[in-house]
């Protein structure tokens, strides 16, 4: 059974704070919106005071659980995020999503696993994934991103539309240490490379399904492409009516994204 809910799913290691930040947003442009961590660590656990174990936990109007729920119980949401970690038995969820994001930083025994990972996803399907993908806390060093690449084999495993570096910074460092023994995520002090990554992120996804996420009813045309770190939002029609709904929109996510970092934290 297909549900109507867009459906993100997430691999690799070091992510669960950007699916909480993305899932804010989502909920703050009003739609419905769940969290499921189904990865081997449950690193959700560690972000979310008080969640249970069995069942779903509302808290700050988002849902979350750390069980796979099945298909029935999630058409009443508009998106799903769910973070399969480094898991290698539930790939066939992860490739049946609608979103492919791989997630990672540097780290030799975060690589070592999700280059298996993602050789097993290859075996599995017959055409390529469409793959954003993002490498954070990257520092000057011959482990860049085209090693990285070389190393998991990306190139080879999926057709990446969308691809992000992000530079080692003391203070998402510091955020993200205080979010997690806080038990509570918070916008402020995030720097600007994560923010235009969620406003690339959240603008190409309403494109995409206008009609699932109650916004422009339009799509654009082209292909998306990035090597620089920003998302290429596809060519607009020469359409009035479009370009004004695309503005709209736009405005609507920054909002959304406004109204999250001053609403400030999920606790």
């Amino acid at each position: 059974m297909k549900t109507s809910s867009i459906k993100l799913g997430f691999i690799g290691s070091y992510k669960i704070d950007l699916l909480i930040y993305l899932g804010m947003i989502f909920h703050h442009m009003g739609l419905k919106v769940l969290i499921m961590d189904i990865s081997p660590k449950r690193y959700l656990n560690y972000y979310i005071s008080g969640i249970s174990i069995d069942g779903i936990t509302h808290l700050g109007g988002i849902d979350y659980c750390l069980n796979e729920m099945p298909e029935f119980l999630l058409v009443g949401y508009d998106i799903v995020l769910c973070d399969y970690g480094l898991s290698l038995k539930e790939l066939n969820g992860y490739i049946e999503c609608d979103w492919h994001f791989l997630i990672t930083d540097a780290q030799r025994h975060h690589i070592d696993p999700l280059r298996y990972q993602c050789r097993l996803i290859k075996e599995r399907t017959n055409d390529d994934i469409k793959l954003v993908k993002i490498y954070r806390d990257l520092v000057p060093s011959k482990i860049d991103e085209d090693y990285l690449d070389y190393i998991l084999e990306v190139p080879m495993c999926f057709d990446v539309v969308a691809s992000y570096t992000f530079s080692y910074s003391l203070d998402d460092y510091k955020l993200n240490l205080l979010n997690s023994y806080n038990e509570q995520v918070q916008f402020v002090g995030l720097s600007k490379q994560y923010l235009d990554f969620f406003q690339d992120v959240v603008e190409e996804i309403c494109k995409d399904s206008p009609n699932k996420t109650h916004v422009a009813n339009s799509r654009n045309n082209g292909k998306k492409t990035n090597k620089s770190g920003q998302m290429m939002i596809r060519k607009l029609k020469n359409d009035t009516d479009q370009m004004t709904n695309i503005i709209q929109m736009n405005k609507r996510i920054s909002k959304a994204i406004s109204m999250a970092k001053k609403g400030g934290s999920i606790t």
